[in-house]
C-alpha cells in the first residue's frame, strides 16, 4: 500500500533527523543551532524548511538560499528574543540569551526564524506540532532566578526608603512637641488661647444690612456714573435720597469691597446720567428711573452676598482661635501616637531587610554553564 503523502512526508522528516542533520542544544545562557543553515562563508545546498506560520503566503525556501541571520523569536509576540552569531568553534550559531526583559512567570516558547521570516524546524514535524517551537527549562530557571532579585532589590530600595521617611518624620514630630512628650515621659501641653482676629468692616450683620447697602451703592453710582452728574434727584425720584446722602460715610466699605462694581452697560449709564440731568421733562425719565432701580437691586443683592461671605470667614476664624488650645493638644496626641507605630515599624524595618539580604544571598551565585542540554524535544505544549 503506498503511504500518503503526510505520511512520507512524516517519514522523511524523522530520517533526517535521526540522521543528525538538526542539532539544538542550550545553557542558561544561550542556545546553539547545528541545522540546515550554512555558515556565510560556505553555503551549501540544502533541504526546504516549513514555511513560518504567520508567513504561509510564502514558500518554503532552501535553507542555503536564506543564510545569515538567524532570529530567535517569542512565538506568541513575534518579539526578537536574541539574533545569532556564528560560532566556527562550536560549529553553529549560537544566541546569547537575555536574563532581564523577560517575564519569568510565563517565559516565551521559542523558534527560529532566518531572514525570510520561515521558522526553521528543529525536530520531526507530528500531528499538533509544527516542528519549529521549544523551550530552554535551563534559560527559564535562571531568568527566574534574575527576576527574584530584582523583585527583591526593589523590595529592599522600598523598604530601606520606608525607613528614612519614618526617621524624618520621628525627628519631625519631636521638634513639634518635645522628645520627652513624644516617649510618653510629660502629658500633651495645653497652649494658651489666641485673641480672635479683628472684624472686617465687610463682615456685616443681616440686620447692618439694609442701612448700609444702598449707600455703599451709591458711591459706587457717584464713581462709576455719575461723570460730573449730579445723581442726586435721581435717587430722591427713586425713594432713595437717604442712600445718596450716606455715600460718604460707605467709603471705608468700600475698601473692604474692592471686587464690588454696578452692573450697568454704557448705553444704560448714559440713560440714567440723562434723566438724572433733565429730570421729570425728559421723555425718557421713567426708562431711565427703572434702569436705575434694577441695578440699584441688584448692587444690593451683590453688597448682601460679599457680606455674607465676609462674616463666615471671620466666624470661622474666630472659632479656629478659640479651639485652638484643644485642638494642638489633640494634635499632640496624634502624633504620639504615630510615633509608637513609627518606632514599632522602625525596630520591624531593619529585620525585614535581613530577611530580603539572606533571600538574595541564596540567589546570589548563577548557574554554571555546564554541559549543554538537548532542547529538540523541549515543546511547548
Amino acid at each position: 500500500m503506498m503511504m500518503t503523502r503526510h505520511a512520507a512526508a512524516l517519514a522523511l522528516s524523522a530520517a533526517w533527523l535521526h540522521a543528525g542533520a538538526v542539532e539544538l542544544t542550550g545553557t542558561p545562557y544561550t542556545v546553539l543551532y547545528r541545522g540546515l543553515v550554512a555558515a556565510p562563508a560556505a553555503a551549501a545546498p540544502g533541504r526546504q524548511i516549513p514555511a513560518w506560520p504567520y508567513n504561509r503566503a510564502q514558500p518554503p525556501a532552501p535553507a542555503a538560499a536564506t543564510g545569515a541571520p538567524l532570529r530567535l523569536v517569542d512565538v506568541q509576540t513575534r518579539r526578537d528574543i536574541a539574533r545569532a552569531s556564528y560560532d566556527a568553534r562550536l560549529g553553529g550559531y549560537l544566541f546569547q540569551l537575555p536574563l532581564v526583559g523577560v517575564d519569568a512567570a510565563a517565559p516565551p516558547c521559542l523558534a527560529i526564524v532566518d531572514m525570510r521570516q520561515q521558522a526553521l524546524s528543529v525536530r520531526a514535524a507530528e500531528p499538533g506540532d509544527a516542528g519549529f517551537a521549544f523551550r530552554n527549562p535551563a534559560w527559564e530557571r535562571e531568568i527566574g532566578r534574575a527576576g527574584e532579585q530584582i523583585s527583591l532589590r526593589g523590595e529592599r530600595e522600598r523598604v530601606e526608603a520606608q525607613i528614612r521617611d519614618a526617621d524624618n518624620e520621628l525627628g519631625q514630630h519631636e521638634k513639634d512637641f518635645g522628645a520627652a512628650v513624644m516617649a510618653g515621659q510629660a502629658a500633651c501641653p495645653v497652649p494658651p488661647a489666641r485673641p480672635g482676629p479683628p472684624r472686617p468692616a465687610a463682615a456685616l450683620e443681616p440686620a447692618e444690612l439694609p442701612a448700609v447697602a444702598g449707600a455703599l451703592c451709591a458711591l459706587h453710582w457717584e464713581r462709576e456714573v455719575a461723570a460730573r452728574v449730579d445723581l442726586g434727584p435721581l435717587f430722591t425720584d427713586a425713594g432713595a435720597a437717604a442712600d445718596w446722602r450716606g455715600r460718604g460715610e460707605a467709603r471705608p466699605l468700600a475698601e473692604s469691597m474692592p471686587g464690588l462694581r454696578l452692573a450697568i452697560v454704557a448705553a444704560d449709564a448714559a440713560l440714567v446720567r440723562e434723566a438724572a440731568a433733565k429730570g421729570r421733562t425728559f421723555l425718557e425719565h421713567a426708562d431711565g428711573l427703572r434702569v436705575f432701580g434694577r441695578v440699584q437691586a441688584a448692587c444690593r443683592n451683590e453688597v448682601g452676598r460679599q457680606a455674607q461671605e465676609a462674616r463666615s470667614r471671620w466666624l470661622a476664624e474666630v472659632d479656629a482661635a478659640a479651639r485652638h488650645p484643644q485642638r494642638e493638644q489633640q494634635r499632640c496626641e496624634d502624633a504620639r501616637a504615630r510615633v509608637t507605630q513609627l518606632r514599632a515599624a522602625r525596630i520591624q524595618g531593619p529585620q525585614y531587610l535581613a530577611a530580603l539580604d539572606r533571600r538574595l544571598a541564596a540567589l546570589a551565585n548563577p548557574p554554571a554553564a555546564g554541559d549543554p542540554i538537548p532542547l529538540d524535544r523541549e515543546t511547548c505544549r
